[in-house]
């Protein structure tokens, strides 16, 4: 009997069985293709199986792919301190809301999650929906003195090249600068508006040429007084 069974063994082990998962045999760029159709669902196909998380990261990351963000906005919030009897910078906040269509929202957290892992379990980060008007909002409160290069950088790699509507606020401060160059710098805006500026200095002069393109819609931009 146990030569039998071993026998029998040895023959299944012969058998060229079909592999249980068509999905394996299909090239990327095909099953990219599939995500065309559902890509309200790439995110949770990570979920499946090695190949789909393997073919779902890398669709997310394609340029042809990368959501428009609706609304853009930095600014920075300060905070009273009895010692010197000033407010001074305490936190850089970064909130961006993607409206319409909930996949644009599911490619943005994929896209979050590959460029910086950590990025939804960082102190400070809120991410919220809201039904009534189908928004979906990320946003960032970070301390001023623990401003992370590699943070800011991969949000502004996650953005895309698009920003229909950016509010930039206290571009005074050079924090708030560095934030804004490193997120917003390069991209196309439908509307971009500056304002807390107090004074219009060469430094933020060539933030805002960073900003500013022949492409761009609409730009307002609120100055106290322009720099000699």
């Amino acid at each position: 009997v146990l030569k039998m069974a071993d026998s029998l063994a040895a023959q299944f082990a012969q058998l060229e069985l079909p592999s249980l998962s068509w999905i394996d045999e299909l090239p990327e760029e095909l099953v990219w293709k599939i995500m065309d159709f559902t890509p309200e669902s790439v995110f949770n196909m990570r979920l499946t199986c090695r190949k789909l998380k393997s073919c779902s990261d890398s669709y997310a990351m394609l340029p042809s792919s990368v959501p428009s963000i609706d609304r853009l906005r930095v600014d920075v919030q300060t905070k009273w301190c009895p010692a010197t009897s000033m407010s001074k910078p305490s936190v850089i906040c970064v909130s961006i809301v993607i409206t319409s269509k909930s996949f644009k929202a599911q490619l943005f957290k994929s896209r979050l999650i590959q460029v910086y892992p950590l990025i939804m379990s960082l102190e400070g980060f809120k991410k919220r929906n809201n039904r009534r008007e189908k928004t979906h909002h990320f946003d960032w409160e970070i301390e001023y003195e623990k401003v992370e290069d590699l943070l800011v950088t991969s949000i502004g790699r996650c953005v895309g090249k698009r920003i229909d509507y950016a509010t930039l606020l206290d571009l005074d401060d050079f924090i708030a600068r560095t934030v804004v160059a490193k997120i917003a710098g390069g991209k196309l805006f439908g509307t971009l508006v500056v304002q807390g500026i107090s004074k219009l200095t060469k430094e933020i002069g060539n933030v805002l040429k960073s900003l500013t393109t022949d492409e761009i819609g609409l730009f307002d931009l609120f100055v106290g007084e322009i720099e000699d």
